[in-house]
């Protein structure tokens, strides 16, 4: 018998008590409707993980900590960093740009890495190449070495943060999924909203040198554990290393990838460093989307082993579900960047302490994260935790337009507790939605186009509300008959703000103008929540009632099968991650 359960052609379940876990076997061909027969549900719901899963979680969950924490703890820093490197606004606004457009591009791409080379291999590159941009971000006095290191950063950053889904969904069966998920998630939550209080504090009381000391403890943590437990064996015949590398999709990887990053650009600088109209804009985003077309022609009819899978896109449920979550992406950064940022301007907070006024936010989404993880285990069903995710997201976002120069924090305390809490169930609900809705062959690369889409909204959430603060503060400004050029540095004029008399007139004007803006914003972002709502009712429920089906399986596992013998279907041993192969 097979371990993976997935050759057989009849449905089948058993249970092995493998190394403390007790695994599961189901053969079930591709994604289920809800039609499907549930005679086995108490089977599924009696999984449990053992001591190898437990670890490799942790492991999972330190890289997702840093990432994630990377990925916000400049934030508050960014003026400080920007005097040290003698940065002008444009280029401010690339020190944090460049790792979330760099780690956007990438993450299919190190995936199908991982699917050919192994899981632990490829994990261990992105952790040492996000440490080796750190360390050169950490030592560099120059600016253009330094965008160097964010980009580097984002290439290990971004190959890191697909993985963990990736290799969650190699040894967590999908049923018990999402209650694990909601662990590195909680982490990554975590680390997301609290990293501008950590970079708020660096940057008020020492360096803003230790936004980045902070990750190397995290790097050297996760690099080990890595070795150590992440042991997976690939259930397929061993290939040798240039067979490996010949399978790669360079073509395809290398389109994608130029296309991919012509168009962000191309979206980030719209509307904020140039008009919308001009061909600095214009000509990235035409360059970009002729790429990306002719990038999925390839992958259509041109790769014999493409790295992009098309028939994740084959589905309305899977199509609308990453548009999902690409919107959930864009509404989290805007209000990760832009609620620390009101607090600063209409409250004369300071960066610590708009930065720990997020953690209402940290509270909700905590709470209710871990919760709809066990609730979409217990139940099996992710529609209407799905819909009920973002019914709470458009109260949240529109409770936000309250917020004005004079609110108490007995007001927006409830508020942000509300938005934490509406973005749990959305999260886990999509995570699973998208793996339940994916041919069994493709789940890794759904999980990695998942993680794609989520940073794909937040490089787009840059751009959008950059453009929609500034144009309407100009027109606020203006309004008011104050120099509408501010609105083109409004960061950076926070700093003149607080030097003026919190009772002058002037002062209370611009804040005015800044408070009018955060509301114009807060509308916009309500609108895509209510599209997100929309948008969530095309989404088919899908049966969480499946086996494992990754090829990359637990050591302790394939051990198991290896005792009776290679399996026939395979034709000869699994490859383990620890083999290089060697030239036939």
């Amino acid at each position: 018998m097979s371990i993976m359960g997935d050759r057989g052609t009849n449905d089948s379940l058993t249970t092995n008590d493998l190394g403390g876990s007790k695994e599961l076997e189901v053969t079930i061909n591709g994604p289920v409707d809800e039609s499907v027969e549930r005679s086995d549900e108490d089977e599924f719901l009696s999984w449990k993980a053992g001591r190898r899963e437990w670890l490799i979680i942790i492991d999972l969950v330190s890289v997702a900590l840093v990432v994630a924490l990377d990925a916000t703890i400049l934030v508050p820093a960014l003026p400080s960093i920007a005097v040290s490197l003698n940065a002008n606004t444009t280029q401010t606004f690339w020190i944090g740009s460049s790792y979330l457009l760099v780690s956007a591009v990438v993450q299919p791409f190190i995936v199908n890495l991982s699917d050919i080379f192994g899981r632990r291999p490829v994990m261990l590159s992105s952790i040492g190449i996000f440490t080796a941009g750190t360390v050169i971000c950490c030592v560099t006095n120059n600016y253009a070495v330094f965008i160097v290191g964010r980009s580097v950063q984002g290439i290990g950053g971004g190959g890191s943060f697909a993985l963990v889904s990736v290799i969650l969904a190699d040894i967590i069966p999908l049923r018990q999924r999402a209650q694990y998920q909601a662990v590195t998630s909680l982490a990554w939550s975590f680390a997301a909203i609290t990293g501008p209080l950590i970079g708020g504090l660096f940057s008020q009381h020492t360096t803003w040198r230790w936004c980045f000391y902070i990750n190397f403890p995290f790097c050297v943590f996760a690099f080990v554990m890595t070795s150590l437990v992440v042991k997976l064996n690939i259930d397929r015949p061993a290939l040798s290393l240039k067979a490996k590398a010949l399978s790669i999709d360079w073509i395809g990887a290398f389109l994608f990838i130029a296309s991919a990053c012509s168009f962000l650009i191309g979206i980030m600088w719209g509307g904020s460093q140039y008009a919308w109209s001009t061909m600095k804009t214009i000509l990235p985003i035409v360059l970009g989307t002729v790429g990306l077309i002719s990038c999925l022609f390839w992958e259509a009819y041109g790769a014999t082993q493409p790295f992009f899978r098309l028939s994740l896109f084959r589905s309305r449920t899977s199509n609308a579900a990453y548009f999902c979550v690409f919107l959930q992406g864009l509404l989290t950064f805007c209000l990760l960047y832009y609620i620390p940022f009101y607090f600063q301007a209409c409250k004369d907070s300071s960066t610590t302490i708009s930065g720990l006024n997020l953690m209402g936010i940290t509270v909700g989404l905590a709470s209710s994260g871990v919760g709809s993880g066990i609730l979409l285990t217990k139940i099996g069903r992710y529609r209407w935790v799905l819909v009920q995710g973002w019914v709470l997201m458009i109260l949240g976002n529109g409770l936000l337009i309250l917020l004005d120069v004079a609110i108490p924090s007995s007001h927006w305390i409830p508020i942000f507790i509300v938005v934490g809490i509406s973005h749990g169930p959305t999260m886990m609900s999509l995570i699973i939605c998208i793996q339940a809705a994916s041919p069994k062959e493709d789940v890794s690369y759904a999980a990695s186009v998942y993680t794609f889409m989520r940073s794909l909204g937040q490089s787009v959430g840059v751009a959008i509300g950059a453009t929609v603060f500034q144009n309407t503060m100009a027109h606020h400004l203006s309004t008011l008959s104050l120099p509408s050029a501010i609105a083109k540095n409004a960061e950076e004029f926070v700093s003149i703000l607080k030097q003026m008399p919190l009772e002058s007139p002037e002062r209370k004007m611009y804040t005015l103008a800044y408070a009018q803006s955060f509301r114009n914003l807060f509308e916009v972002l309500t609108g895509f929540a209510v599209l997100g709502l929309l948008t969530s009712f095309l989404i088919k429920e899908y049966s969480l009632n499946r086996n494992l089906e990754s090829v990359h399986v637990l050591q302790n596992r394939v051990g198991i099968e290896l005792e009776s013998g290679p399996d026939p279907a395979l034709g000869e041993t699994p490859e383990s991650e620890e083999s290089k192969g060697k030239d036939e």
